[in-house]
């Protein structure tokens, strides 16, 4: 069978121009492949290296001008959130700080002048910082935690240093608070059916007296009042828990159903129900608590001597 291809001139040089323009296309393509894949050191296309683990290790340029040698998947946290960049090397200095809005040049005795200058040669958007207590990222100066740096951003919320440990909090309408239960071994706290591995996902349980003192400076255990305002800004008792534990967790809040101890060893609704402890006492032997699941919350009062979550709420 034969076909025959009927072409005029002009159609034949018109299909001749795209075909070596393709042509043209895919030389190119590879010649840049084989230039990104050489080994000549040339060029200035990002590098990276492995450490001791194994983990790939880059050069990562904040946009304060801070550059650190960080893993492949911190240094991408950092250019996802916008606030960094890979480069081939830290080598290349920061921007120099601007001038200082008031003049720190005084008029000396022989007409000339001399002047202050500051002594840090470290700086965050024009700011100056200590490197050995805190660090820049992005365009803000932050107090190391326990000595070590951290990325602020978490999702869902902030990460920030608190009693020397690293928390991740979240802001409801007027209040600031933490996103997970407090998992501090308290004498007397205990972790739902003695299994370690229920504290490390819901938090430790704890009776009241111990509740009222376990939260770290700057915070504090909720009272009855500041519950409700929770409760109210989520939609109230039959909206909230949907939303601070349930399905859409609109406000990162991530209530966990972690139950509680009833005590004589008898632990109860894991999976069902949280409960929280509130600061506001019933009477001698009662506290006010918070209890939700999936949908609902409410405020009733328990024992004392029951053992319940604590989440804590900034000053």
């Amino acid at each position: 069978m034969k076909f025959t291809l009927n072409l005029n001139k002009k159609e034949f040089s018109m299909k001749k121009a795209k075909m070596l323009s393709l042509t043209a296309s895919l030389v190119l393509a590879m010649a840049f492949t084989f230039s990104c894949s050489g080994d000549d050191g040339g060029g200035n296309e990002p590098t990276s290296s492995s450490n001791s683990s194994g983990t790939e290790t880059v050069f990562c340029k904040q946009n304060s001008g801070a550059c650190s040698q960080f893993s492949l998947s911190t240094c991408m946290e950092l250019v996802n959130a916008g606030v960094a960049q890979i480069v081939s090397s830290c080598d290349e200095p920061p921007p120099p700080p601007p001038p200082p809005i008031s003049s720190s040049s005084t008029p000396s005795g022989n007409g000339s002048s001399s002047s202050n200058t500051n002594s840090a040669n470290f700086y965050c958007n024009g700011s100056p910082y200590n490197p050995s207590s805190q660090f820049c990222f992005g365009l803000t100066i932050y107090q190391k935690c326990n000595g070590e740096e951290y990325i602020p951003i978490a999702i869902g919320g902030e990460r920030t240093c608190i009693g020397n440990e690293l928390h991740i909090v979240a802001k409801i309408g007027t209040q600031t608070w933490m996103k997970e239960n407090l998992d501090y071994n308290a004498s007397g706290s205990k972790c739902y059916d003695n299994d370690p591995t229920n504290c490390s996902y819901y938090g430790r349980l704890y009776d009241w007296n111990t509740a009222r003192t376990i939260c770290p400076s700057g915070w504090h255990l909720p009272s009855q009042a500041e519950w409700t305002t929770l409760i109210n800004y989520a939609g109230g008792s039959s909206n909230a828990g949907s939303k601070l534990m349930g399905r859409t967790n609109d406000y990162n809040f991530s209530a966990l159903p972690g139950g509680y101890f009833y005590g004589f060893d008898i632990f109860s609704d894991v999976g069902n129900y949280g409960y929280w402890w509130s600061a506001s006492e019933y009477d001698k032997n009662n506290a006010y608590g918070l209890r939700m699941n999936l949908e609902n919350v409410d405020i009733q009062y328990y024992g004392k001597l029951n053992l319940l979550s604590v989440r804590c709420l900034q000053n």
